[in-house]
């Protein structure tokens, strides 16, 4: 019986504190277990002796379970060494990589949607300046065109008030002179009557 299926047995749940043998003699060999056993070497023991039996007891010298050598499975699934533990503990197992490639897969994704999210706020806040801008040259265009049409406005009306003032001076002057001449008229056909009737009366 090779080492390997004994061991697999030894290292069965409950763990023996001590193993009887019983020899092809008939006689009957008791192996203490020591606290922390190097199970390969209690199982090579084991097979060295060749025995018939093998026994697992516990602490107070229970049976465990009892085997003969020839009923060990050879393709029996060895149990978790607890000497191995430590190691299984510092080392992640093949089932946690996943969860590992998945949370680094994870912060990557975090990290790009930041920086996308950041170069599309950038980009936005930057097409709104140029919105803004734009607006403010718009704004100032039509302020400036709105200022020289007033302005414009403004000085055809004081050259259309300046030829209405030189339009109605002479026209004054025009009517002064034509009510004068009539008046004058008036005053010279009163003298001129006047006269005639003087003239008659002598």
């Amino acid at each position: 019986m090779s080492s390997n299926p004994t061991r697999s047995w030894l290292l069965t749940q409950p763990r023996p504190a001590s193993v009887n043998l019983t020899l092809a003699s008939g006689e009957v060999r008791k192996l203490p277990v020591a606290p922390a056993p190097n199970w390969a070497k209690v199982a090579q023991t084991i097979d060295a002796m060749q025995p018939t039996l093998i026994e697992a007891l516990d602490a107070a010298g229970n049976l465990l379970r009892a085997t003969s050598p020839g009923l060990v499975d050879d393709t029996e699934v060895e149990p978790e060494d607890p000497s191995t533990e430590s190691e299984r503990n510092a080392k992640p197992s093949s089932s946690d990589v996943p969860l590992e490639v998945f949370a680094r897969l994870l912060a990557q994704a975090y990290a790009h949607s930041t920086d996308v999210a950041f170069s599309r706020m950038v980009d936005l806040f930057a097409a709104v300046n140029r919105r803004s801008e734009a607006l403010e040259r718009s704004l100032d265009a039509t302020h400036k065109m709105l200022r020289r049409a007033w302005e414009e406005q403004i000085a055809v009306q004081a050259e259309v008030a300046q030829a209405q003032a030189a339009t109605e001076d002479p026209l004054k002057d025009l009517v002064g002179a034509f009510v004068g001449g009539q008046a004058q008229a008036a005053v010279a056909k009163h003298v001129n009557g006047a006269n005639g009737a003087n003239g008659k009366a002598t």
